[in-house]
């Protein structure tokens, strides 16, 4: 299934059509599990506090690569739109790296 993630603790994206919502980590990987990656990502950084502990993207990624990634899917096209410039880099930094260990399979089993 093709799926479109917002992840963000407070805002909704401009156009909500098309979008998964979610909230927590734990939330984005429920439907992670479900529909396997997302399409496309557009993050935020903080995704503020559930159940007492502090939560972020970059949970939610290593999560995400260490639990669903088959490590032959392309990882998920994003956009980060968190205010904060330093994390915005970590997010970018983390992806960054994801792609460069994703290797494309091409005609695999000839």
């Amino acid at each position: 299934m093709t799926w479109y993630l917002f992840l963000d603790s407070e805002r909704v994206p401009k156009d909500k059509v098309g979008w998964t919502i979610c909230r927590s980590t734990e939330e984005a990987l429920y439907y992670s599990r479900i529909h396997g990656l997302p399409k496309f990502m557009s993050i935020d950084y903080d995704l503020g506090t559930h159940k007492g502990i502090p939560d972020n993207t970059l949970i939610f990624l290593k999560r995400l690569t260490d639990e669903i990634w088959d490590k032959i899917s392309e990882p998920p096209l994003y956009r980060v739109h968190t205010d904060n410039l330093s994390e915005m880099m970590e997010i970018e930094s983390y992806m960054d790296d994801w792609f460069r260990s994703w290797t494309p399979v091409f005609n695999k089993g000839k």
